[in-house]
């Protein structure tokens, strides 16, 4: 599945676009993430659990099992 995730983000953006500079790159790659998680339609998550965005499949997942979600902190290991 990342492999996808992967391919889909390389195929919009880095490999179908030349940009000027490093900078110009990471703000097409952030725009199109915000894109990608909050607006693009995901087909599969629409089928399993009848959400349409990763973001809308995460708010249903967190008011399904919000423990799922609990702030894990690591201690140093000195």
């Amino acid at each position: 599945m990342v492999e996808r995730v992967n391919g889909t983000i390389k195929n919009a953006t880095v490999k179908a676009i030349t940009y000027q500079n490093i900078d110009e790159m990471k703000q097409d790659l952030n725009k199109f993430l915000i894109f990608y998680n909050f607006n693009r339609g995901h087909g599969g998550l629409r089928k399993e659990i009848k959400v349409r965005t990763p973001y809308e499949a995460l708010e249903y997942w967190y008011n399904l099992k919000p423990d799922m979600f609990r702030s894990v902190v690591f201690e140093s290991r000195e």
